[in-house]
């Protein structure tokens, strides 16, 4: 079961350091850390990050054979962070 979510783009607020979708709808509130904009700014990528990864997945498939010299693990942290972005065992 795929987990829903709003879609992207995501991006600062009119209030930073807010999270909003493009229908200014507030996705996150990122506040009481000194770190809170790099933490909004990871954040407001993360549908980008998302959509780019299942794109690479979606061209390469299993990949298995482009795989050498330690790539394999890269792709499998590439399909495991999809599976975490989607996937409501995650939740």
């Amino acid at each position: 079961m795929n987990i829903k979510y709003t879609l992207g783009p995501w991006s600062f607020g009119k209030y930073r350091p807010n999270i909003v979708s493009a229908e200014d709808e507030i996705i996150a509130y990122c506040a009481g850390r000194k770190e809170q904009m790099g933490n909004a700014q990871l954040i407001a990528a993360a549908p980008e990050l998302l959509e780019a990864l299942q794109a690479l997945h979606e061209y390469y498939g299993d990949a298995e054979n482009l795989m050498c010299n330690g790539q394999q693990a890269l792709w499998d942290a590439a399909k495991s962070a999809i599976e975490k972005a989607t996937s409501a065992s995650s939740v």
